[in-house]
């Protein structure tokens, strides 16, 4: 999955899949869901905003017209959490693990179109496998009628992405918006399409953002052999250092305090280091920069470090100011 993007370089994805029809629902809220297909546009920290409008405007508002014509309910993608109805409906993560915000990341015009019934075995199969065509089918011909349009967008992303290296801010995790909605379900006793009020959690816009400064690169010591792997399989430029090299860096430091949220509090000390021939540079000069940070920041649930691909802190450092290194010739 990784690989083809990669390799292909796509204008635009669609990620297609179903979600259940019954349950929990049912148990929390007596009654099933509606809508046929749920849509949700790539919405993700860094997310470049020309991006996340082409998504919407030329990949979700045409699919949403065009099931509407076809007889189709249409809504958000969601489900629900928490363990009562109390705690409502939530959008899918605006964090960047999923395809379609890992996509964006790569600059990449991603939204994700899931059907009704992965819990319904064969019952509605028709109809759930044409509400999937018809969203595909959508999506292609959208795409060619804006061919021209996503290859600007991608020209001028691809660019400002790059240009933001050593400037700017950087958002290293952000939280969705809370809210209350009137959720549309079948009540499981009348069959009657009813209004749920419901706690909802949005998928399209990002608060409570955690910011600092936006790196010139990150150094990755000769032992993340598996962390530059994983970034060179998503398509990140990876550099491996030829000679020592001096560099102005932040270095991360550890505090015994947890966050609540899976993660170690880390705190920055500003410093100097010298970078050892055989360790590995990674340039925010690059079109795929916030997708390389999003993997490297390590105080995050999703982060490099959080999942053990990096297993010490020091393996890594922001590198704070242009550096002047010689690279292994590729």
């Amino acid at each position: 999955m990784a690989n083809l993007p990669r390799d292909y370089r796509p204008s635009v994805l669609l990620d297609a899949g179903e979600f259940n029809a019954v349950q929990p629902t049912l148990q929390r809220f007596s009654a099933v869901r509606a809508n046929d297909m749920g849509l949700q546009y790539a919405v993700t920290p860094n997310g470049h905003e020309f991006v996340t409008k082409a998504a919407r405007e030329w990949l979700h508002q045409p699919v949403s017209q065009t099931l509407s014509q076809a007889g189709m309910r249409v809504d958000w993608s969601f489900e629900a959490t928490g363990p009562s109805a109390a705690t409502g409906f939530a959008m899918g993560t605006t964090e960047p693990t999923t395809l379609r915000n890992v996509s964006s990341l790569k600059n990449v015009v991603s939204m994700e179109a899931s059907s009704r019934g992965s819990d319904l075995g064969r019952t509605h199969l028709q109809r759930r496998v044409h509400s999937h065509v018809k969203a595909m089918t959508t999506v292609l011909e959208s795409a060619a009628q804006r061919a021209a349009e996503l290859r600007q967008v991608n020209s001028f992303v691809t660019r400002d992405v790059a240009s933001q290296a050593c400037r700017s801010s950087l958002t290293v995790q952000a939280q969705p918006r809370m809210e209350q909605r009137d959720v549309t379900l079948i009540d499981a006793a009348s069959a009657h399409i009813v209004q749920k009020p419901a706690a909802w959690t949005s998928g399209l816009a990002l608060g409570a953002p955690r910011t600092r400064s936006h790196a010139c690169g990150y150094w990755l010591s000769a032992n993340a052999v598996q962390a530059t792997e994983r970034l060179g399989m998503m398509g990140v430029y990876v550099q491996r250092v030829a000679e020592l090299s001096s560099l102005d860096v932040e270095t991360y430091q550890s505090s015994a305090a947890a966050t609540g949220n899976g993660t170690t509090s880390i705190s920055l000390a500003r410093g100097h280091m010298e970078a050892a021939p055989g360790s590995y540079y990674v340039s925010m000069n690059q079109p795929l920069a916030f997708l390389a940070a999003a993997a490297l920041e390590p105080d995050t649930p999703y982060s490099f470090y959080s999942h053990g691909i990096l297993s010490q802190l020091n393996e890594t450092a922001r590198v704070v100011a242009l550096p002047q290194i010689v690279f292994e010739e590729e």
